[in-house]
């Protein structure tokens, strides 16, 4: 069975827009500051490993990132500080700037193509 072009460029628009919409754009930070914010935080390790916590969380001097689980509970982790190489939190703002303007690009190409795939021929001269 062979897809209709439209239905081919309306999955491809699906899965693109929720592959943009589930992106993350992050800056540089440290765990300190990290702990002192509520944001998203993305850690990366040594042995390059990126590990994504919901928030830092400093108790008795030590760190810990906190992963939120269904049913509103967390599971916390604790993040040995000798192994991070980089910490980073995510940027609201540019993520949702990004997600904004590369949303916007498909889907204007979407509408455009739409809009020629469809037949005016009997709309403007009556014709059946």
């Amino acid at each position: 069975m062979k897809l209709p072009t439209f239905l081919k460029q309306f999955i491809s628009l699906a899965m693109s827009l929720f592959f943009l919409f589930s992106c993350s754009v992050y800056q540089k930070s440290s765990l300190e500051e990290l702990s002192a914010i509520d944001k998203k935080a993305l850690i990366k390790t040594n042995d390059n490993k990126r590990l994504t916590y919901y928030k830092i969380v400093k108790k008795d001097q030590e760190y810990w990132g906190q992963t939120k689980l269904k049913g509103g509970n967390f599971m916390e982790t604790k993040i040995y500080t000798e192994q991070v190489s980089e910490a980073k939190k995510k940027n609201t703002a540019l993520s949702a700037v990004a997600t904004a303007s590369l949303g916007l690009i498909p889907l204007t190409i979407l509408i455009v193509t739409a809009a020629n795939e469809l037949d005016y021929s009997c709309l403007l001269c009556g014709d059946d």
